[in-house]
């Protein structure tokens, strides 16, 4: 976990007075074969457009492998990945965190959307975060969500998505990487 995270979960323990539990989901990509948007089944389905698995040494950008979200060199490529994750009790709070940043052949900002949403169709959790130029870091995000079904998908989209290409060039889009979902579990904190 980046020390950013780890800021970012302790101000949410501190705030909801709830210490962290299980993981019910997590994904660094580093299983997958590089350059092989294939081999990310049967844990994520590209549903739209495509995306590759890059980092070092071919893309020594980031420390590790990552998603490139606008994969391979062609017009409408900008993707769509999901992943289907069991385990949760509905009405309970959980995190979802995960590290993002820009596709180092991207000339501009990149928008990177997030979703959730149960099986019965009741959506959970939905947002964005944003590049703003190239970063030499990975930026990190964690948020709460209550979830609405038992099973639950978790969606990550290119912002352009669907569109014929991407913003800046057909190469360039946000990355995705260190993907997890925890229970957050209603055990009160210690006295200070």
């Amino acid at each position: 976990m980046s020390m950013k995270l780890f800021l970012a979960a302790a101000a949410i323990v501190a705030s909801t007075g709830v210490a962290s539990a299980a993981t019910l989901f997590i994904d660094n990509f580093e299983s997958y074969t590089p350059g092989t948007p294939g081999s990310l089944f049967p844990t994520w389905v590209a549903t739209e457009g495509n995306v590759d698995v890059i980092g070092a040494p071919t893309f020594p950008w980031y420390p590790s492998q990552f998603i490139d979200m606008n994969g391979t060199g062609t017009a409408g490529t900008a993707a769509r990945i999901t992943t289907t994750i069991q385990g949760f009790t509905i009405g309970a709070k959980y995190t979802l965190a995960f590290d993002y940043g820009s596709n180092k052949n991207s000339n501009g900002s990149e928008k990177l959307i997030y979703k959730l949403f149960g099986n019965n169709g009741v959506q959970a959790l939905v947002g964005h975060v944003m590049t703003e130029g190239l970063v030499e870091t990975l930026r990190s995000e964690l948020v709460v969500f209550t979830a609405t079904d038992t099973v639950m998908k978790l969606l990550f989209r290119d912002t352009l998505s669907g569109e014929p290409f991407d913003d800046d060039n057909d190469q360039g889009g946000p990355i995705l990487d260190n993907v997890r979902v925890e229970s957050l579990a209603a055990v009160p904190l210690p006295a200070a």
